[in-house]
């Protein structure tokens, strides 16, 4: 079946997902070992008009995030877009793994300066294999910031609540951040090894033909060479040279243009 189930808004989980009583219209929490996701067919495709931030403790099968697997570990953070397809497969939602989703509409931060902010969150933008792998540390403080956003849905709503889920919302979007700060330090020999790949990958773009016939090469085209999203690897290239991928490419475009110039001369 290849239907794709679009669930527009919160109020549709409960529809979608059984034993859900929703507790607030736009921001909702499912604890995966309370709540079995239902798959009445080998496997569903769904599309969502919301966020997701997808906390998992262990690994529950196969599932798949646009057209990548997701081979979830050891506390895997995905976070999600709105309009992104994931596909599930039965087999995968046998066990019910230890872990969270946080859904939220656009529409609860609309009113906040975090609706102005966040693009800034580049990682809603990132593919399933730049997934974050959190430390043992650093689980216990994803899962206290949930304990608290939970806390405060399980409270009568007031003046305050909608602020309060909202502020907490960024904090935990800020960590996150700070996260995958950490993972792009951790895995700086990898990292580098990404960098002198496209540099390469640049070079022999910039010394063929192609600058000529094709122009300057986009960042979706470079990003898509390199088999990572746009925004992943400028993220990466940021933090590893100072430049996103933007200014990589102009600055080895430039410095191709001055040495061509210094051979005229």
């Amino acid at each position: 079946m290849n239907d794709i189930i679009y669930i527009k808004n919160i109020n549709d989980l409960s529809i979608w997902i059984s034993q859900l009583t929703l507790r607030h219209p736009l921001i909702e929490i499912i604890n995966f070992s309370r709540i079995l996701i239902p798959i009445p067919h080998e496997k569903i495709r769904i599309k969502t008009g919301f966020y997701s931030i997808m906390y998992k403790k262990h690994r529950i099968g196969e599932s798949f995030y646009g057209n990548e697997k997701l081979d979830f570990k050891e506390s895997t953070v995905l976070c999600m877009r709105p309009q992104q397809v994931i596909t599930f497969y039965s087999e995968s939602m046998q066990m019910q793994p230890e872990g969270y989703i946080i859904f939220f509409h656009p529409e609860l931060i609309k009113r906040h300066p975090l609706g102005q902010t966040l693009y800034n969150y580049t990682f809603f933008n990132y593919e399933v294999n730049e997934a974050l792998f959190l430390s043992p540390n650093e689980r216990e403080i994803l899962v206290s910031i949930i304990n608290k956003m939970n806390q405060e849905l399980n409270a009568n709503i007031d003046d305050f609540t909608e602020d309060l889920l909202v502020s907490n919302l960024e904090v935990l979007l800020t960590y996150l951040k700070r996260f995958y700060s950490r993972q792009f330090i951790t895995r700086k020999n990898e990292n580098s090894y990404i960098v002198a790949r496209f540099e390469s990958f640049l070079l022999q773009y910039i010394q063929s033909e192609r600058l000529k016939t094709d122009g300057i090469p986009s960042v979706s085209y470079c990003s898509e060479q390199m088999n990572y999203s746009d925004y992943y690897l400028s993220d990466l290239l940021k933090k590893e040279t100072g430049r996103t991928t933007h200014e990589y490419i102009l600055y080895h475009v430039i410095e191709k243009a001055k040495n061509f110039s210094l051979v005229l001369i």
